[in-house]
């Protein structure tokens, strides 16, 4: 059995000004000049196609904790309106598994809205949390997806590549924090963003056909 996998190295260059340092297709060219040199120093490999962040490790290797980006308290509301929003997320898929794009939380770990993505081949939905899905569409295509999920009370609205479906409900939590691309307590995209985008208004459906077209 043959296993194949790509590796990822980065290293950061401090160079001195004493030499002749030029850009080329290849990347940074250093002459030198006989005296001075370069400090090579945060060299990593990482099992994937690009390299990450600096990882500080000592004598043994270091798994990279999850990265959380969470919006809480003032900082959250500020930018938020509670009676209506909408949510654009143009996103990458790769892996068959689903996850969180964004979860409202009304506390740490504890969502009421999310903006879901139940994997390649299957659909986004807006779950809520004592009637799971309340309104979905799909397929989610593996690659590029754009997706947008809208609220205002009593109606809901989802969009996908150029569809989109709305439905009723009536939820009136307050939320208090948002985290993208989980929940706080976990349930990860497993792929990236490359565009977030939060309206303060419920967009009319044709708005989200339209920007996810």
């Amino acid at each position: 059995m043959v296993f194949s996998f790509s590796v990822a190295v980065s290293v950061i260059l401090l160079l001195a000004d004493d030499g002749v340092t030029s850009l080329s297709d290849s990347g940074i060219v250093y002459a030198g000049n006989g005296v001075n040199g370069i400090y090579a120093w945060g060299a990593q490999a990482e099992i994937g196609s690009f390299p990450t962040s600096y990882i500080p490790t000592t004598s043994a290797t270091v798994t990279r904790a999850a990265d959380l980006a969470t919006i809480t308290s003032s900082n959250f509301r500020s930018l938020f309106n509670q009676s209506e929003w909408t949510a654009f997320v143009h996103f990458n898929k790769t892996i068959s598994t689903g996850g969180r794009l964004l979860s409202f939380e009304v506390a740490s770990g504890t969502d009421t809205l999310d903006l879901v993505h139940n994997g390649i081949g299957s659909n986004l939905s807006i779950d809520e949390t004592t009637v799971a899905t309340l309104i979905s569409l799909g397929p989610i295509l593996s690659g590029d997806n754009k997706g947008i999920g809208a609220f205002k009370i009593g109606d809901y609205g989802v969009g996908l590549n150029g569809a989109s479906n709305s439905d009723t409900d009536t939820n009136t939590s307050t939320i208090v924090s948002l985290s993208i691309g989980s929940r706080s307590s976990g349930n990860f995209i497993n792929g990236c963003f490359k565009k977030l985008i939060i309206y303060s208004k419920r967009l009319p459906n044709a708005i989200l056909q339209s920007l996810t077209g």
